[in-house]
């Protein structure tokens, strides 16, 4: 984890600050931790004409706070431009306390048998009535590189791929 900018809101614009202090990145992490328990995103990315590709969806699994899994179906446009590993952005907002943050990184069609069962969830019946592995049911595998966090007036940029 590296911090790569620091800026806050003072008299009505964004300034740079040092903010490299530990705890306050600790803070700030622990507010993307918690954003990502709260388990909703919308994830958007661009499609070759330009056009914006995006899907509102819950978090079903996260790991190491740098992978999660989301769910969709096969025939949504974001499903169908993920077929090839893309740029992604995800959002995540807390009203209540004003927080959010914004996760870039890549995104694509998980294959991997093990985490398309670790997302699914019986409710799912619901709308995928063919189950885990039938035609509509698709998992996708986001991987954040940075993460952007909004909290108490303050915006910190954090670089997560720094091994």
């Amino acid at each position: 984890m590296k911090l790569i900018a620091c800026k806050k809101w003072e008299k009505g614009k964004w300034i740079p600050y040092d903010g490299q202090d530990e705890k306050l990145l600790d803070k700030y992490y622990s507010v993307l931790k918690e954003l990502l328990a709260d388990k909703k995103i919308m994830v958007l990315s661009y499609s070759d004409a330009g056009d914006i590709v995006s899907k509102a969806v819950y978090v079903n699994l996260h790991e190491n706070d740098r992978d999660i899994w989301i769910n969709s179906d096969a025939t949504a446009d974001l499903s169908k431009h993920l077929v090839v590993p893309s740029m992604v952005t995800g959002y995540i907002f807390d009203e209540a306390s004003v927080s959010g943050v914004m996760l870039k990184g890549t995104a694509e069609i998980e294959k991997r048998h093990e985490y398309i069962l670790r997302s699914w969830r019986d409710e799912f019946i619901d709308w995928y009535d063919d189950g885990v592995f039938g035609k509509d049911f698709t998992v996708i595998h986001f991987h954040i590189e940075t993460v952007r966090v909004f909290y108490d007036s303050k915006e910190i940029t954090i670089a997560l791929d720094t091994e």
